[in-house]
Formats: C-alpha cells, sequence, structure tokens
C-alpha cells in the first residue's frame, strides 16, 4: 500500500500595505503612501504561495492579483463552482505556477481608500478618481470638476509622473469603467 500524504497550499499574505514607519524607516519602501490610502504603497504587500507538486520552487510572477482571488483560485482547485460572490475574484491558478498572463485588460481592479478615493488598474494604468494631485487625501464636494490622476505603471511604480494631462482618452475610458464598476455595487 502507497503511503500519500495531502499536499497543501500554504500562502503568506497581508491584507493591506504597511504604516507609516518611525524614525525615517521607509517601510513602504520607495513606494508612495501608506496603509488606508491610495497610493501603491498602502496596497502593495508580499504574496508568497507554497504549493508542492503544483508550484516549483523559486517561481515568481509580477502579475498584478488581488486578495479577492484566493477566493475564485480556491473554488477552481476544490471544484467547488456556483457559488454566489466573488464578482471581482479571478482564478491565478497560472500565475501561481509562474505563467506570465496578461488579463489586466479583462480584469480591472478597483482600490478604495479610507477616506473615499477610488482608484482603478487596468493593464498598465492607475486612475485615482477625484484628485486634483497627489496631496489630496479626501473627496471634496468640487472634485468631480477635477480629472484625475493617471499613472503608467509599467514604468513609474511609484507613482511620481502623473499623465493625465497626455492621456484624455485614457483617463475617459478609466473613469467611464470606474463608474460603471461602482454603479454595479
Amino acid at each position: 500500500m502507497k503511503n500519500t500524504l495531502p499536499v497543501f497550499l500554504f500562502i503568506f499574505t497581508s491584507d493591506n500595505g504597511p504604516r507609516r514607519g518611525a524614525n525615517g524607516h521607509k517601510s513602504a519602501g520607495d513606494l508612495k503612501g501608506y496603509k488606508a490610502n491610495i497610493w501603491e504603497g498602502g496596497h502593495r504587500v508580499p504574496f508568497i504561495a507554497r504549493w508542492p507538486g503544483q508550484i516549483k520552487a523559486g517561481t515568481k510572477n509580477d502579475a498584478l492579483i488581488s486578495l479577492t482571488d484566493i477566493f475564485a483560485t480556491l473554488c477552481e482547485i476544490t471544484d467547488t463552482h456556483g457559488i454566489s460572490g466573488g464578482e471581482d475574484s479571478y482564478i491565478i491558478l497560472k500565475q501561481l505556477k509562474g505563467e506570465i498572463i496578461d488579463i489586466d485588460d479583462e480584469n480591472p481592479r478597483i482600490f478604495h481608500s479610507s477616506t473615499g478615493i477610488f482608484a482603478l488598474r487596468k493593464g498598465k494604468w492607475k486612475y485615482i478618481e477625484g484628485v486634483e494631485n497627489d496631496r489630496n487625501r479626501v473627496i471634496r464636494p468640487d472634485s468631480s470638476d477635477f480629472p484625475g490622476l493617471l499613472f503608467d505603471m509599467s514604468v513609474d511604480p511609484c507613482e511620481t509622473n502623473n499623465v493625465a494631462d497626455d492621456y484624455p482618452g485614457i483617463i475617459k475610458d478609466m473613469k467611464e469603467k470606474l463608474n460603471v464598476i461602482k454603479s454595479q455595487n
């Protein structure tokens, strides 16, 4: 009789970015922002997975994933389909196994700050709604008058160069997509 042990998927992660470091400590590295705000430093977290026989040791992937994706992925692994909810949860099995999948255009990501600011990541773009500049911390009554901020995350992950004026069509599309998503919830 062959002795087989169950194989487990272990995931190590965090629910949000760090708080501001004390004494000049750069808890978010060079990324702008911290926990509870809209910037990358408040959202990027470690995600380490170990799954013997499925994920090769040393596998790395820079794909944009979300903790909500764990729901759809576990449903896929356990063949538990038909559970309601999870409409913003995408199956990330291929990404876990190291495959480079360019699905960000079909699977936009919504971010929200504790002060009411929304952002949308779609492909290489990150659109931050209703703020005039990177010093705005809350949505103001006149926020809809501002075009928002736009960053090309493929070359500017630290969100230092707002390119909104250069890409008004992208801003328009991102704003429309975000409004559609917000109206569905």
